[in-house]
């Protein structure tokens, strides 16, 4: 049906799965621009203790692995990482990102600040200037690479206008973007 883009999460939990299900959405989708989005969220232990899964930061390595292997037949194939930026990893953010950079050859990555309900109410209890300094290092680092996907000027522009509102929420404690959902539905 022309969808051009898919993107979909993972926690990277299943290797094997996502190996496997992301083999059948390439080679059945083939004009389209696959993105998996691998969640880390911490280096090692500190990943697993994060996500509160023993074992979690070596089913990210080996899913990482699997998809570096498709990527070589799948030229739709991009590989994406998300690292939510919560109190727990707030101090090794830089870290992180340095990880990313130097030992993973990934397309694209981002730092999401944490939101919705966590395990921990304290887990949103972030210092901005530590997030703010591993966003602008995340955008750097992101300049350096050519993303493919269709529309990318597009969607990269919306990434940094969501980012921009998001500090602003957090910062002036009210939500500065309008919702018109309700309007819709009634």
């Amino acid at each position: 049906n022309d969808v051009q883009t898919i993107d979909i999460p993972t926690n990277c939990l299943l290797p094997e799965v996502i190996e496997s299900k992301s083999r059948i959405f390439l080679s059945r989708c083939s004009n389209s621009f696959f993105r998996l989005s691998l969640s880390l969220d911490g280096i090692g232990l500190d990943h697993d203790l994060i996500r509160g899964v023993k074992g979690n930061f070596e089913n990210f390595l080996e899913t990482y692995r699997r998809l570096k292997l498709l990527k070589v037949h799948y030229k739709n194939l991009n590989i994406h990482i998300n690292t939510v930026a919560s109190y727990f990893n707030q101090d090794k953010l830089l870290q992180i990102i340095g990880y990313i950079k130097n030992s993973l050859d990934i397309d694209t990555s981002n730092i999401s600040f944490v939101r919705g309900i966590t395990r921990e109410n304290i887990a949103k209890n972030i210092n901005l200037d530590k997030y703010e300094a591993a966003l602008s290092e995340t955008l750097a680092v992101n300049k350096k690479r050519n993303e493919r996907r269709p529309l990318a000027p597009l969607f990269k522009n919306l990434i940094d206008l969501g980012r921009e509102n998001t500090l602003k929420t957090i910062k002036e404690k009210r939500c500065v973007a309008k919702c018109f959902a309700i309007r819709k539905l009634s």
